[in-house]
Parts: C-alpha cells; structure tokens; sequence
C-alpha cells in the first residue's frame, strides 16, 4: 500500500512538473487548441501536457539582415543592397495564426515585401542620386572602401522611401500579419565595376 502511494505521488509530481512552464521576460507564450488562441504573458504558467504545445515569441525589437536582390537603376546601372529591418510583433494571435511563429517564414515575408517596393521606388533614381545619400563617398577614393562596399549614409533613403507619409505599402501590409517594422537601414551598398568606373570618372571631373 505503501509503494502504491509513493508511485502515484511519483507519477502526480512528474505530471505537475512537466505542467509548469515559466515564460521569461522578453517573451510571450502562444498556444492554439480547438480553434481558440491563448498568449501567455511573463510568468509562471501551468498546461495540459500532451494537449499543449506552447510557442515561445520574442516581444521586443527583432533585427533581421537581408542581402537584397540587384535593384536596377533609372540609367540602367546595377546595385546589390544589404540592409537590416528592425521589427516587432505587435499581434501575437494574427502574427501565429498567419505564420505559425516561424521566424524563417516571417522573413521571407519580410524580404518580398521589401524587394518589391524598393525595385519599383528605386527605378527612378540614378547612380548620383544614390551616392548624394552617401556621406563624403564621393570625396574619397575608391580604393579606400573595403571590398568595394559604401557602409556609411548621413541620410538613409531606403528609410525615406519606406516611411514617407504617402506611401506606407509595406508597413500596413506587415500590421495585416501582426507585426510592425520599426526601421529600415542600410548596411552597405555593393559596387559593380560600371559603378566604379563610375565613380572614378567623376572624380576626375571633379578634380
């Protein structure tokens, strides 16, 4: 009788600890069953095992890098951007209920929304409207630039193009999956070598 009662004591402790879950600070827990969505919030947290299955969520700032495509610009010239979103899940249910949390899914998202707004914002500029977002490139040698990549911009035109007041197409289109995109930045711009001839030939006239 004695080993009886140790045993389901055994079994109901393990059943209880295997039902608690503690979600830290920083993060949300989700859990979908029978059509009904639950966010569980910081703290300690008790389900049903088997029937549970909890999904962690980052609540704060998420930084994602992407390499993005060639763009092609107004004078036909080509450039390879890479840039970083910053953004957050503001709607844990709609952003779940959308893409199961899958960060990999959500950047896929993420990178077609953006790849195609800038390929049809960024057709209108040409190779000196790009360089006069960039810092004091043209006062510099090429030579001077680690592998031929522009990385500092006083103005962030990437920024510009995604965030200007009429045109926010890929920021309502992300709030329609539950997240919103705090900023967009760019990392650096990659040189072909048509740009570097570029870039070369007007310093010669600049000089």
């Amino acid at each position: 009788m004695g080993k009886c009662f140790i045993y389901l004591l055994i079994i109901i402790l393990n059943f209880l600890y295997l039902s608690v879950f503690i979600i830290n600070e920083g993060y949300v827990g989700i859990n979908s069953y029978n059509n009904i969505t639950t966010v569980y919030k910081p703290g300690l947290h008790f389900k049903i095992q088997l029937l549970n299955t909890i999904k962690i969520l980052n609540s704060g700032l998420i930084n994602t890098n992407f390499i993005v495509e060639r763009f092609i610009l107004k004078d036909k010239q080509d450039l390879v951007i890479h840039v970083y979103i910053i953004w957050k899940i503001i709607n844990y249910k709609l952003y779940y209920l959308v893409t199961k949390g899958n960060l990999i899914h959500t950047e896929i998202i993420l990178k077609k929304q953006l790849s195609d707004k800038l390929q049809l914002d960024i057709d209108q500029y040409n190779i000196q409207n790009i360089f006069n977002y960039s810092g004091n490139f043209l006062k510099k040698k090429i030579s001077s630039y680690d592998n031929n990549q522009i990385k500092n911009f006083k103005k962030n035109f990437i920024s510009n193009l995604i965030f200007q007041n009429n045109n926010q197409t890929i920021i309502n289109n992300m709030r329609k999956i539950g997240i919103e995109i705090v900023d967009v930045r760019i990392e650096k711009i990659s040189l072909s070598k048509d740009i570097k001839k570029y870039v070369l030939s007007y310093n010669h006239e600049k000089n």
